[in-house]
């Protein structure tokens, strides 16, 4: 079956599901192939937002906006060659989307793959293609996790994303980039990652308390950290860049601020100009422009338009 879902608005919905239970997924691809979700805006929903579902395959996710939804913005979930490119997810301070209580009181995820355990499971994700998106402001930006064998990113590339800022409550409980050690990341590639954690929370962890990583074939290379990585990440890494990005901003996302994206583009004198690798997946940036020579890291390639997406209409919708 294929679907095309382009230009809606999904709000304020599933605060409970079928069986009764809190949460649900809002805009969601299951049992679905080559199908397209694309324009959408999708936020304050109990549940998870936009949703690769369960024995889909070939789902396109592009140009939408997803924020503020109490489960993951994106959730990508036991999922065959899936295309995650030109996302704007953030959290604000809106407690809709805050959970948890103390120190892991935090908003919901921003990008999160996770295959998980049905009566009839379908077989682990696959083949996804990650790119050219930012996430601000979540609990977590990016994360992985499996509650299946084998689950998690296999033959997968993650590129050219920009994740600014995890947070929480007190901090210690945001993890910009997020990794279960039992997930698998099988014929990985993460490169070209701009990641940026100024405010209290870690930059990257691998949970080692859920089973130990296999990091055989797990490729990293040229990504820009604003500080150095540890918590089990790979400790050797081509083209690695430790510094400031030089961002235009890192404005955290305001229930009465609602951020545009063209405030984390790169300023001229970053460093990750012309510091990525080629890969091949990425032709263009976050605002759909070529990429010529070498790449920029991160989702915007310097001195292009700050357009994004479908342009005016879909920020229009945000106030902007």
């Amino acid at each position: 079956m294929c679907i095309r879902d382009r230009n809606n608005v999904v709000h304020n919905n599933i605060l409970k599901n079928a069986d009764g239970a809190a949460g649900g997924n809002a805009l969601t691809f299951i049992q679905a192939e080559n199908s397209t979700a694309r324009g959408n805006v999708i936020s304050h929903n109990y549940g998870e937002g936009l949703v690769a579902g369960r024995y889909s395959r070939n789902i396109t996710l592009e140009d939408n906006i997803s924020y503020d939804n109490r489960g993951a913005n994106i959730y990508l979930i036991n999922t065959i060659n899936v295309m995650v490119r030109r996302n704007f997810v953030f959290c604000t301070n809106d407690p809709i989307s805050w959970r948890g209580t103390g120190g892991i009181y935090r908003p919901g995820p921003g990008i999160q793959v996770r295959d998980e355990d049905f009566k009839s499971p379908p077989p682990p994700s696959s083949g996804q293609v990650i790119v050219n998106n930012m996430v601000v402001g979540c609990g977590q930006n990016f994360g992985v996790a499996t509650q299946i064998n084998g689950g998690g990113l296999n033959n997968a590339v993650v590129a050219n994303n920009t994740f600014v800022n995890a947070r929480s409550a007190s901090g210690e409980a945001a993890n910009n980039i997020e990794i279960e050690g039992r997930a698998s990341l099988q014929n990985t590639r993460f490169s070209n990652n701009l990641i940026v954690q100024t405010v209290p929370g870690t930059i990257v962890r691998i949970q080692a308390s859920s089973g130990q990583a296999n990091l055989s074939s797990f490729t990293v290379s040229n990504n820009l950290y604003s500080k150095a990585p540890a918590n089990g990440w790979p400790t050797s890494e081509a083209g690695r860049i430790v510094a400031d990005p030089l961002l235009a901003s890192l404005a955290m996302p305001l229930m009465n601020a609602l951020p545009n994206p063209a405030s984390y583009v790169l300023l001229p004198a970053s460093p990750a100009v012309d510091r990525g690798m080629n890969v091949a997946q990425v032709t263009e940036d976050f605002f759909g422009i070529a990429r010529n020579g070498a790449l920029d890291i991160g989702a915007d390639e310097l001195g292009g338009s700050t357009d994004f997406g479908n342009g005016a209409d879909i920020l229009s919708l945000l106030g902007q």
